[in-house]
């Protein structure tokens, strides 16, 4: 299913992703470490954005809304 983001991302290197993920996935287990298991996604979501926006990874656009075509669903909206 192609999905078509309303903003524009440049394309990076499967390098580059691979270091970018790690440093995203780290702050993510931190924020879920230090926080625990139990707090609203909305908490989560905040935290994860501060965290890396603190590490230079900023801005952080938490949500933005992406269009996906199928067959079953040609104009189908959904929010990444």
């Amino acid at each position: 299913m192609p999905i078509h983001p309303s903003l524009a991302l440049r394309p990076i290197t499967q390098e580059q992703f691979a270091r970018l993920d790690y440093q995203v996935m780290r702050h993510a287990f931190d924020s879920q470490n230090e926080l625990g298991r139990l707090c609203d996604e909305v908490i989560y979501q905040n935290d994860l954005a501060a965290r890396l926006t603190a590490a230079g990874l900023g801005p952080i656009r938490r949500r933005f809304p992406s269009r996906s075509r199928t067959a079953a669903s040609p104009r189908r909206i959904v929010w990444i």
